[in-house]
């Protein structure tokens, strides 16, 4: 019984993408003469180039006469492999120049819950909508676990709370966010036109839950005006701490990027001093020699619309 003849092609792996097209370009020409010049290589060295590939895969794949050069059977189909290739090969190196360029890329980005809230969306939106191919993810967390998050892989990049100095990371501070208050419509707070930490310690005070950056700023600030809430409520979120600011419960501090977050509810901004307290805000990214074009360019955007806003 004769056994099925097989053809081992193990060595037609080491054939080259320049190989390909080569052979790619005579049968779309139809002449070595023609295909030479497309690929700017000399006749005889295409016609080496053809043949070696041949050699490689076992099989002439060109019947050549001295008017044409027509595929054989075994070429038709080597060549449906080799546009496959090239195509796909192609395709890779367009996928990965866009992401180079930064057109194409999935992009993770962490923030402090209230900038994620009311600095990120627009950018975000606005971003994808100038670049199609490019996905955005966006994480939150308080100073510490962004940060993690950025040591951790998790994020590209981070719109935080100046850390300062921070080993394998770049921090680029983009702006001051001012500590304001906000008290119920009418308030006498409201009407003195503005306030100190000593006359908001006489309130019931609404404050964020502790491990924030607002809690740690509000408490700092007491700390240093030598004053204390007389009664403390604590609550997650600033948009309850602004309806409950709302509803008549107390006064509350937050920033004023945070503002938006408690829109919704009947509040009254009054400026704080003495002191005036406002945290730096900083875009912190992994410390490497070439960071991506697409963090940079989302970066940027950051930037002018913190600018927009603070202008």
């Amino acid at each position: 019984m004769d056994r099925a003849r097989t053809t081992d092609l193990t060595v037609a792996r080491d054939l080259t993408i320049a190989q390909l097209r080569s052979v790619l370009a005579v049968a779309e020409t139809g002449s070595f003469t023609a295909a030479a010049a497309r690929t700017l290589l000399s006749q005889p060295a295409l016609s080496r180039t053809v043949q070696d590939v041949e050699r490689t895969v076992g099989t002439r794949l060109f019947d050549r006469t001295t008017r044409s050069v027509t595929p054989t059977t075994q070429g038709r189909e080597f060549l449906a492999v080799a546009r496959d290739i090239v195509g796909g090969f192609d395709d890779g190196l367009g996928r990965f120049a866009a992401y180079v360029d930064g057109r194409s890329g999935t992009l993770h980005v962490t923030a402090l819950p209230s900038l994620a809230a009311t600095v990120l969306p627009d950018v975000a939106a606005a971003f994808a909508a100038e670049r199609p191919q490019v996905g955005v993810r966006v994480l939150e967390g308080n100073a510490s676990q962004v940060l993690r998050q950025l040591h951790d892989g998790r994020a590209d990049l981070a719109l935080t709370e100046d850390p300062g100095q921070v080993r394998g990371l770049r921090v680029q501070a983009v702006g001051e966010d001012e500590m304001i208050a906000i008290v119920p419509p009418g308030h006498e707070l409201q009407a003195a036109g503005r306030t100190t930490w000593k006359q908001l310690a006489r309130y019931p005070f609404i404050a964020i839950e502790s491990g924030t950056s607002l809690r740690r700023l509000a408490d700092d600030a007491f700390a240093r005006a030598g004053a204390a809430p007389t009664h403390r409520i604590e609550t997650t979120s600033v948009a309850t701490a602004g309806g409950l600011v709302a509803s008549g419960f107390g006064v509350s501090a937050v920033t004023r990027a945070v503002l938006p977050l408690v829109a919704f509810a009947q509040t009254a901004v009054v400026p704080i001093d003495e002191p005036a307290i406002a945290r730096s805000i900083a875009l912190v990214h992994p410390e490497v020699p070439q960071p991506s074009a697409l963090t940079m360019a989302f970066a940027a955007a950051v930037t002018a619309a913190l600018r927009r806003r603070s202008g």
